[in-house]
């Protein structure tokens, strides 16, 4: 019960830092840029065989290593998530998950955090999900294949506990 006040208490601490917006901005908006994480950096997306790879890396610090990348609509893209970190997974582990467009990220953190009995996914939450790595522990690398969505902006973020609060989110753009 104490773990789960602690989740609790550790996502409303980041709902505070991270729900401060101007009046009038809706509040499932997430912008790109997050203060905590990487400025501005792109995740490098490499062709390979027909397939767009984009290298992402995450690390103890709760940072990947970019908060955007750019694929083509309807083409095979493979995300590679390496752990770099050290830290034992049942402290620190990461994932990379895709939302849908119009999915509030927010929203759908607050209910990751309930679900560590599978991998902090929520089975009631899926259909918000274009797709997503296993969890990765350190040095561990991680991958899952897709067929880019519609052009459009669509949010990608780690689940485990903590993390969007801590800025390892960001933004795939989706172009023709």
């Amino acid at each position: 019960m104490r773990k789960f006040i602690f989740i609790i208490l550790l996502t409303l601490l980041g709902l505070s830092a991270t729900g401060c917006r101007k009046q009038g901005q809706a509040a499932s908006s997430v912008t790109a840029k997050s203060t905590n994480g990487p400025t501005d950096a792109e995740i490098p997306v490499i062709p390979d065989d027909n397939v767009q790879v984009a290298q992402v890396t995450a690390d103890d610090t709760m940072h990947f290593n970019g908060n955007r990348f750019t694929v083509h609509s309807g083409q095979p893209v493979r995300i590679e998530l390496i752990n770099k970190g050290n830290r034992p997974a049942t402290e620190i582990a990461h994932d990379f998950v895709v939302l849908k467009a119009g999915t509030d990220a927010v929203i759908f953190n607050l209910a990751c955090a309930q679900a560590k009995e599978n991998a902090y996914l929520p089975a009631n939450e899926m259909d918000k999900v274009v797709a997503y790595t296993p969890l990765a522990g350190p040095r561990q690398t991680v991958t899952t294949t897709f067929t880019a969505p519609a052009p459009g902006q669509y949010v990608f973020l780690c689940n485990f506990p903590g993390h969007y609060a801590a800025g390892m989110h960001g933004m795939l753009t989706v172009v023709p």
